[in-house]
């Protein structure tokens, strides 16, 4: 049996989103397909990118890859998310990955988590270090500077990439139709027959967990899995260490 997964990227990002996972991916399946959704890429237009023509797009690719290959796996990530649980209520294939699904989207908490997990490095450290009376001002000093350099350099890479690359297609256009766009998948998505993969970084900036419990809930297959990664931003596969990341995609997308 042929066998092709289908990968989809997140909104105003581009297939890029995958690329750590590649590799791993071309050994496992005879075609691995990533989408380009209208309006995205370095030389599309972002007015390309409305509701219709995204629904229309994912539908009309995804057909193309059914009429060639036996069986198909899809991984979404963020918008990418949304569009395969859609996907999963009007078309058949096997396995889906959800990466920080954003059938709901922006998390308040994100802040909140952010400074608890700052905090909690620091007292981790200040608390192995606590027995040396002599040396704790000199100590606490350095574990606050080594918890600022941990949280600098995770977050460093994404909010580069934001700004560089993400923040001036994020005009009216652009989030009302991703707006749109979500909606239609929610209107669609009842239930998810498939073999389900959820993964939701506790560190997400944008989708908040209660999208992929949303998500968890709908799956009614007995192969259901929804694992939250402590250190994971929203970026997923473009975070500083995606080591655990995609071990646990891979295992999940190797079992029978």
């Amino acid at each position: 049996m042929r066998k092709a997964i289908i990968l989809i990227h997140g909104f105003m990002t581009n297939p890029a989103d995958f690329e750590p996972i590649m590799e791993d991916l071309r050994g496992r399946y005879d075609y691995v397909r990533r989408f380009l959704l209208p309006g995205h890429g370095e030389k599309e237009d972002i007015r390309n990118f409305t509701m219709e023509a995204t629904i229309e797009y994912v539908e009309h690719e995804f057909d193309k890859v059914a009429k060639k290959y036996d069986v198909i796996d899809v991984v979404g990530f963020s918008l990418g998310g949304a569009l395969a649980t859609y996907l999963s209520n009007i078309r058949k294939f096997n396995k889906l990955v959800l990466l920080a699904p954003a059938n709901k989207y922006l998390s308040p908490l994100s802040g909140v988590r952010r400074l608890v997990d700052f905090a909690k490095k620091i007292k981790d450290g200040m608390d192995a270090e606590a027995v040396n009376l002599t040396k704790l001002e000199k100590k606490h000093f350095d574990i606050l500077n080594t918890a600022v350099k941990e949280t600098i350099q995770r977050d460093a890479k994404m909010f580069r990439f934001a700004v560089e690359e993400l923040l001036h297609k994020y005009t009216f256009h652009s989030v009302t139709q991703f707006a749109k766009t979500i909606r239609e998948c929610n209107k669609a998505l009842t239930k998810i027959k498939n073999p389900t993969l959820i993964v939701w970084g506790y560190l997400d900036e944008v989708v908040p967990k209660a999208a992929a419990i949303y998500d968890f809930e709908r799956c009614v297959h007995p192969n259901k899995q929804m694992v939250v990664l402590k250190n994971l931003g929203h970026m997923m596969f473009r975070s500083e260490d995606v080591s655990e990341l995609k071990q646990t995609v891979l295992d999940f997308l190797g079992k029978e």
